[in-house]
């Protein structure tokens, strides 16, 4: 999640690609090969949206403003020494500047 300090926040997914092709073909019985096609499903980013907004609600330490606004698939996964740290956690300030341009999309 990114977006701290903003009046909203926006998501960037590293997903399983194949988890999702399958999830869409099961749930909207569609086989979809193409990877641009499958993110273009704007029900399906929806569907993810609504999900985590059901999620992130102020008893869970939440303000009540910070609701999911936008989500981006990312289409490589993040890297050691680069996003990652050796032990492979995610270096926030490095997410944020090598993404920035579309962060600012997200919460326009």
């Amino acid at each position: 999640m990114v977006g701290q300090d903003k009046k909203g926040l926006g998501l960037l997914i590293v997903p399983d690609f194949e988890q999702l092709k399958s999830y869409v073909q099961e749930h909207y019985g569609e086989v979809v090969d193409n990877l641009e096609h499958l993110l273009e499903k704007k029900n399906l980013t929806q569907k993810i949206k609504s999900k985590i907004n059901e999620l992130i609600q102020p008893k869970k330490g939440f303000k009540p403003f910070e609701k999911l606004q936008n989500i981006h698939f990312l289409d490589e996964e993040f890297k050691k020494g680069s996003e990652l740290t050796n032990t492979l956690k995610k270096k926030r300030h490095v997410i944020e500047k090598k993404y920035k341009e579309l962060i600012d999309k997200l919460l326009h």
